[in-house]
């Protein structure tokens, strides 16, 4: 499923990315979404903690909890 989000990294840099979600990850009790970005035209992992908004890109439709969504 394609997803457009509004995400801020380690640095606080805040870009908006399209994705393709493939799964989730774990780390330490820090959930991810590994998925395929447009942006950069490879796989990425987005810590959940760090999404600022996520809708469905299709409908538009925002995940107002994208851990427990994703998890």
């Amino acid at each position: 499923m394609k997803y457009q989000l509004i995400y801020s990294d380690a640095f606080g840099e805040v870009s908006e990315r399209k994705i393709r979600f493939e799964r989730t990850n774990d780390r330490d009790g820090t959930l991810s979404l590994v998925a395929h970005c447009y942006m950069r035209k490879a796989q990425r992992e987005f810590r959940t903690d760090r999404i600022i908004e996520i809708a469905d890109a299709e409908t538009g439709v925002v995940i107002r909890d994208p851990e427990t969504f994703f998890a």
